[in-house]
């Protein structure tokens, strides 16, 4: 059993992901990749990524890790370094 919650919270829970939207973000980072466009899929990626995991899935994260405010700090400041890093891909 592990001691820290945090990390017990990920070893044990997985995060759904739609299919359809699986394939889609397949079929488009393989078209970028093809045309030689590697700075729109990797956009792209943040993008679909930080939809997945930081908005699709925040209420249930949130219900999982309940009073853990190390855990939910932890989400809250990589969401936004995420964010962060998609809003600079776009202005460089």
């Amino acid at each position: 059993m592990l001691a820290n919650p945090f990390i017990s919270f990920f070893v044990h829970n997985s995060v759904a992901i739609p299919l359809w939207q699986l394939a889609v973000f397949i079929l488009i980072i393989i078209f970028f990749l093809m045309i030689k466009n590697y700075s729109v899929g990797l956009k792209v990626a943040y993008f679909l990524v930080f939809l997945w995991v930081f908005i699709l899935n925040f209420s249930h994260f949130q219900a999982i890790m309940g009073d853990n405010w190390v855990g939910m700090s932890i989400f809250l400041l990589f969401g936004f370094v995420m964010g962060l890093f998609g809003v600079m891909s776009l202005f460089s």
